[in-house]
């Protein structure tokens, strides 16, 4: 794709696609959806791949195929099993004032890039739609209820934001010398940190519908268990967030009580399927809070 100089800013039309992998085959058709990517008039993308194995035996196959693409792609070798320190690499190797994240188990639509980069004048940080994919074994409360997908619904929930589907002003990353905490490397929830961290410093979120990634939803996360300890984990997570904001340890504590206490009512008392699920899973998301409130280890989802 060709390149052409903005002549407001200066700066090259480009934007950086990181891709964190590790071991997962599916890598190559998220590839391929970046290589059929639809990018507006003088824009042209450069992906970067960080590579959190304990070594770099895919570096060559993974540089020939994307050549075989057409795809520019820069290979970081970001050992290993910490996603923080992968990530982390990518925002290293990144150049250009945009950068696109999106999960190696994802595939993006062709207008993906071309739906962010149109929003870059409104924020900072722009989040897209995950839409999740269900495998025809998938229980139908979990197809129902599309537990798995992640869309953001309101303005004030946008800071809660995931890397699976964001571009982010680089520039505003580094100017406040931003990076996603590697201490959460194998827990998960750096990235809603971090997006906490640069709403503290003044930056703003928005929402663009139109960007679409999917993901299909493997059977070993298609359980009741993956979902409750993905939103215990989130609970964890957002007792971070509460301790950002300066509450104190005993307001959570019994804060979350309550709504652990109120969300097994609802399930208990919910005639459907879907919304006992909702308001089960809901009330894991605030035991995780609770546990972490009374001094319990976090949950490492990536351990």
């Amino acid at each position: 794709m060709n390149t052409i100089i903005d002549g407001a800013t200066g700066t090259q039309n480009v934007i950086d696609v990181c891709i964190c992998t590790y071991r997962r085959d599916s890598l190559e058709e998220t590839l391929q959806s970046i290589s059929r990517q639809s990018l507006p008039l003088g824009w042209r993308a450069r992906v970067i791949v960080a590579d959190n194995d304990a070594t770099s035996h895919r570096r060559q196959h993974l540089e020939r195929y994307s050549n075989c693409l057409g795809i520019e792609m820069l290979y970081v070798h970001a050992p290993e099993k910490n996603i923080s320190r992968a990530r982390n690499a990518c925002l290293s190797h990144a150049s250009a004032k945009w950068v696109a994240f999106i999960d190696d188990d994802e595939t993006a639509r062709h207008d993906w890039l071309a739906q962010l980069i149109s929003r870059r004048g409104e924020a900072h940080c722009i989040f897209g739609v995950a839409r999740a994919l269900y495998e025809p074994s998938a229980p139908s409360w979990m197809v129902k209820g599309d537990f798995h997908s992640h869309v953001i619904r309101t303005q004030e929930a946008l800071s809660n934001g995931s890397t699976c589907n964001v571009m982010i002003d680089r520039e505003f990353i580094e100017r406040h010398g931003l990076r996603f905490n590697e201490d959460l490397g194998r827990v998960g929830g750096e990235d809603t940190i971090l997006f906490h961290e640069m709403a503290l410093r003044g930056a703003t979120f928005c929402f663009a519908h139109l960007a679409i990634v999917e993901e299909r939803v493997s059977p070993a996360r298609a359980t009741i268990k993956w979902l409750a300890l993905r939103r215990f984990r989130s609970g964890q997570i957002h007792f971070m967030i509460l301790k950002m904001a300066n509450q104190r340890r005993l307001t959570i504590a019994v804060s979350a009580s309550a709504k652990v206490i109120y969300c097994a009512l609802g399930a208990l008392l919910s005639l459907s399927t879907v919304n006992r699920v909702a308001r089960a899973l809901r009330g894991s998301l605030h035991l995780g809070v609770l546990a972490s409130a009374i001094g319990a280890s976090l949950y490492e989802e990536y351990s």
